[in-house]
């Protein structure tokens, strides 16, 4: 049991660490508390497609602290979780929508977008450019971005063409009134969800594809080699 063990550690020995800990999981329970994100965001990154891996957060509940809850933080959460509890959301307010919406069921739907928006965003990082830039990291992954390999302008349009949507949606902008876009009535939004989970998942499949390759698995045992 570690607890914030990368306290003190520049971002070279934190990285270290991370991948250090996770291949001593191997022989043995590992557990570890942080509430560096930094660190955090090494530790998933380097047990990545480890089937063993839990994440927890530890919040307040009853108006106490220490109740533990299964996952990350939504910040912290991969694109396909966020994706999945925003149609899980937007299901449920399927349900009670109004035929004609009413002030609350804009709200919802503004939310939802704003929620979108973000998530396609973690998406472009996560998935298409495969990690290759990640928050409060300074490293760029030259090893990385062969994912990018067979992208598309028609993925590119999709993505971004929804990200533009999102943004004319959402409530973080003043927009002029006669720039101002009608608010999609729940049934836009899933269909606005399956489309950008079609294209991710086909980024997705690339990126897999890019890790299982020869080339670049070779990158990674002469990097590991150079620790």
């Amino acid at each position: 049991v570690l607890d914030d063990p990368s306290t003190s550690l520049d971002h070279i020995h934190r990285q270290a660490m991370a991948e250090h800990l996770t291949r001593l999981s191997a022989a043995r329970p590992v557990v570890i508390l942080t509430h560096d994100a930094v660190f955090l965001s090494e530790l998933q990154r380097a047990s990545a497609g480890l089937a063993a891996v839990e994440f927890q957060t530890i919040e307040w509940g009853g108006n106490a602290p220490g109740h533990a809850r299964a996952g990350l933080a939504w910040e912290n959460e991969t694109f396909f979780k966020q994706l999945n509890a925003i149609e899980d959301d937007a299901k449920e307010t399927a349900k009670t929508a109004n035929t004609y919406p009413n002030a609350d069921d804009n709200k919802k739907s503004r939310d939802a977008y704003h929620q979108l928006r973000g998530a396609i965003e973690r998406g472009v990082r996560e998935i298409v450019l495969n990690g290759t830039v990640q928050p409060f990291n300074d490293e760029v992954r030259m090893d990385r971005f062969g994912a990018i390999a067979g992208f598309t302008i028609q993925d590119w349009e999709t993505i971004t063409g929804l990200h533009d949507k999102c943004s004319g949606v959402i409530a973080a902008h003043d927009t002029p009134g006669q720039r101002q876009q009608a608010l999609p009535a729940p049934a836009e939004l899933l269909e606005d969800i399956v489309r950008i989970r079609q294209v991710m998942a086909i980024c997705a499949e690339r990126k897999k594809a890019f890790a299982n390759s020869d080339a670049a698995k070779a990158r990674e045992a002469r990097r590991q080699a150079g620790r």
